[in-house]
């Protein structure tokens, strides 16, 4: 285990694109089909992950939108910028999400955490001035500071044990409430 932690851009080590929408979205909204991830389905829950979306769209929407799927890691770049998420479905993504491939000497567990991190910093160079936007450049020139795979390892496991503590006490919570009023 090394004690210096390399200074790179995000881009250096991981690829950012954005997803894409189809237009006009009206045209492509379904009450079946691929699940359609939306920024509320985000803030809804206090999770790391995307489970479910309250939205769908058509099949030939997916080739006009960009394809997710489980274990993928996306962030908000719109509406509420920097919210980082898991996703636990095969969903589609429009363009107020931006998307994370191709891990080079990053763990994407390790970039989800360094986002909840410097979520602030990040959102405070994003543009606009009713909503903020995160381009896709930004996120790729962002700085990072990154100790090798061996440390993220050992970050990633220590975060995630107390990440599982809170989405059990949030299950709990849930089923809880639902005996209450039952």
């Amino acid at each position: 285990m090394s004690l210096e932690w390399k200074s790179c851009k995000i881009g250096d080590v991981v690829s950012v694109r954005r997803g894409a929408s189809p237009r006009p979205i009206k045209e492509y909204i379904s009450e079946t089909g691929m699940p359609w991830v939306k920024i509320a389905d985000a803030t809804k829950d206090q999770t790391r992950f995307i489970n479910f979306t309250n939205e769908f769209i058509k099949e030939e929407g997916i080739k006009k939108s960009v394809l997710v799927n489980p274990g993928d890691l996306i962030v908000s770049n719109s509406a509420t910028p920097g919210l980082p998420k898991f996703m636990n479905i095969k969903a589609c993504v429009h363009d107020g999400w931006l998307v994370f491939d191709n891990y080079n000497g990053i763990l994407k567990e390790f970039l989800y955490y360094y986002f909840i991190v410097v979520r602030g910093r990040l959102v405070n160079q994003a543009n606009g001035s009713v909503f903020k936007n995160l381009k896709t450049d930004i996120v790729r020139d962002f700085d990072i500071n990154l100790p090798d795979l061996e440390t993220q390892e050992k970050i990633v496991k220590i975060l995630s044990q107390i990440d599982r503590k809170i989405e059990l006490n949030i299950a709990v919570n849930k089923n809880l409430i639902i005996l209450h009023f039952s």
